[in-house]
């Protein structure tokens, strides 16, 4: 499991996102996903072309 302390890549919340329920976001080699209200909790490794897929099937 890749844990927060490893990524270099920096961390970004969404504009849309309130104060409270916020999903945090880093991109490099793969897509990163944390909870912002426990950022030092679990991180969800995307693969980048699960990435492409994913959004297309919300958009």
């Amino acid at each position: 499991m890749t844990t927060p302390s490893r990524l270099t890549t920096p961390w970004r919340r969404s504009s849309h996102s309130g104060a409270q329920n916020c999903v945090e976001i880093a991109a490099g080699a793969a897509i990163y996903l944390r909870d912002g209200k426990n950022p030092d909790g679990a991180v969800l490794r995307v693969e980048r072309h699960v990435w492409v897929l994913l959004r297309r099937g919300l958009s």
